[in-house]
């Protein structure tokens, strides 16, 4: 009797492994096999869900900016009310999305148009306070929110909004503007160091600025106030 080959050993050898291995994932399927697929099934509804949540968002989002755009259209015609209407319809539908801090905004002005300037401030208010992540925005609000503070004869409310603002955003082109009006107000408040403080940030950081030279010359001022 002919003895195997040393070939067709290896070979009965790694079919007997792959059978073997075989055998081991039917068994493991056969134990596990239901437990394994609800884990993929709950894998793949998990993944698919997120996605349809981002594509909703996104959608949501465009849905946002455009009634931000119609909004805006009403506003340009001088129709506040209509402007004021859709931007609370994008406010309710839409209350986190970026449009939504552009809404607050234009309700703002709207309102400081009108004289509402209580509810002007809380506009602004909350646009700062809730769109962080939009600092051109929250810029606006917060220098808007100082200059009806000034206007109405709080400085000190309006010096801490004018520096917050400023020392909050300094790479914001109005940045400098609100130092300078930051100094004025606390020249009202008769608060020497912190207006010539005010007027040097000017000069240190934004020496090329137009503000620059309005600084020069409020700190002039100051020199001659004993």
């Amino acid at each position: 009797m002919l003895k195997p080959t040393k070939s067709l050993l290896r070979t009965e050898k790694k079919k007997d492994s792959i059978l073997v291995y075989t055998e081991k994932i039917q068994a493991f399927f056969e134990q596990y096999g239901r437990q394994s697929l609800y884990v993929l099934i709950a894998a793949v509804v998990i993944a698919g869900g997120y996605i349809a949540y981002r594509a909703i968002r996104v959608s949501g989002y465009s849905k946002a900016d455009y009634q931000e755009m119609m909004a805006h259209e009403s506003f340009a015609k001088g129709d506040y009310d209509d402007a004021v209407q859709k931007c609370d319809a994008l406010l309710t539908d839409y209350p986190d999305a970026p449009a939504a801090a552009g809404a607050l905004m234009m309700k703002g002005r709207i309102y400081e148009a009108r004289g509402d300037l209580d509810l002007a401030l809380q506009t602004y208010e909350k646009l700062a306070g809730d769109f962080s992540s939009q600092p051109y925005l929250v810029f606006g609000a917060q220098y808007a929110m100082a200059a009806i503070d000034y206007g109405r004869g709080d400085y000190k409310k309006a010096a801490e909004l004018y520096r917050q603002a400023a020392l909050g955003h300094p790479d914001h082109f109005y940045a400098p503007q609100a130092l300078l009006d930051a100094g004025k107000a606390y020249r009202r408040l008769s608060r020497t160091d912190d207006a010539k403080r005010m007027f040097g940030l000017i000069l240190k950081n934004y020496s090329k600025s137009r503000e620059a030279n309005d600084a020069r010359s409020e700190l002039a001022e100051l020199e001659f106030i004993p």
